[in-house]
């Protein structure tokens, strides 16, 4: 995540940001924030399975104090429709 200053006010934070999972690049490059909660759409590459969805995280320091999120996510075509949650640690 890159702060976009220029863009932000007081809670509001504009950010760039990109994201991987399991060593596969996701289709991200913004977002926009309040507080600690940050909404996330996301998508592979590769359309054609259809692994797109939206998410909203919460950011929080884990006791080693790296940041990481804690979020939901609804992926509407992915599998007939798919929802989970997931913890990441930001490396």
């Amino acid at each position: 995540m890159r702060l976009k200053l220029e863009h932000s006010k007081a809670n509001y934070a504009s950010y760039g940001l990109s994201l991987k999972y399991q060593s596969t690049a996701l289709t991200l490059d913004h977002t926009s924030v309040n507080g600690h909660h940050v909404p996330m759409h996301f998508a592979l590459q590769d359309q054609t399975s259809k692994d797109y969805g939206t998410s909203i995280a919460e950011m929080k320091k884990n006791t080693k104090g790296q940041w990481g999120f804690h979020k939901f996510y609804f992926e509407p075509e992915f599998k007939g429709g798919n929802t989970g949650v997931e913890d990441c640690v930001i490396q």
